[in-house]
């Protein structure tokens, strides 16, 4: 006979396991993904076919987070999660209002320009490298003043956050922001030793891998929930991947919410 208490199943992980379980999770994710962008077609409209582009870049920059998560640096792809999460908010402002496209051509615009800038302040450019970093800010100056008449200005993306009507992903920005900026508590809970050296390659405490990877996952099916706005798929096809990613993170969600009891 069965003796075990039928609440069994509802007690809680462990931080280590619940760490498995996200890892699991961005893997199921991962593949579901690839399978589905093998099989999209691009909308060729201007504006979906570059909300389909953005996707891509999402996809992209999960791969690379995945990579570091396999080698235990799950801390350096808080970078990668972080333009993960800023792609899709400017997906979700280009979804909003078309208008958005310009914020992004004044975004590369003013980027340009300030690298241009940097360039020129460097004292060992040679002449033809100075005439030539002048050109182009001679070329992408009235660009810029064009686009600012049209008024487009400077935003950041913690704003953007709030305009695209994402308030759960603000307090993960600032987290990642902190972590891909390596404030001087991240360098500390990575590499100082308890027995007072540097350590290397540490493994990551789940407490930094849980925050980080599940928004990892959460921008990521996000993401993938818009693109059958943007692309064409073979019958079926949308609904079979992206309820298989869907479903694996609510499974995720629901061994969190056992912790939570």
């Amino acid at each position: 006979m069965d003796t075990r208490d039928g609440d069994d199943e509802a007690q809680p992980h462990s931080q280590d396991m619940l760490a498995d379980i996200t890892k699991v999770t961005a893997e199921i994710v991962n593949l579901a993904t690839l399978d589905l962008i093998a099989k999209m077609q691009p909308s060729k409209l201007p504006v979906e076919r570059t909300r389909a582009a953005m996707y891509l870049n999402v996809v992209e920059s999960f791969q690379a987070c995945l990579l570091l998560v396999r080698q235990n640096m799950e801390t350096h792809a808080a970078l990668h999660i972080r333009s993960m999460l800023e792609t899709y908010v400017n997906m979700t402002m280009l979804r909003k209002d078309a208008a958005h496209l310009g914020q992004m051509d004044y975004d590369k615009v003013d980027g340009q320009l300030k690298l241009c800038k940097e360039l020129l302040d460097d004292p060992y450019l040679s002449a033809g490298s100075i005439a030539e970093l002048n050109r182009w800010r001679t070329k992408l100056e009235p660009e810029r003043e064009g686009l600012r008449k049209a008024g487009y200005q400077k935003k950041f993306v913690s704003h953007m956050i709030k305009d695209a009507d994402l308030p759960s992903l603000a307090v993960p920005y600032l987290n990642l922001n902190s972590i891909a900026h390596w404030d001087i508590g991240v360098l500390s809970e990575r590499h100082e030793h308890e027995a007072g050296g540097l350590r290397i390659f540490a493994k990551t405490p789940p407490e930094v891998i849980l925050p980080i990877l599940s928004t990892a996952i959460q921008v990521m099916i996000s993401a993938a929930e818009t693109l059958e706005e943007v692309a064409k798929f073979p019958p079926g096809v949308y609904g079979q991947l992206f309820g298989k990613m869907n479903e694996a993170w609510g499974r995720m969600l629901q061994e969190y919410d056992k912790n939570a009891l």
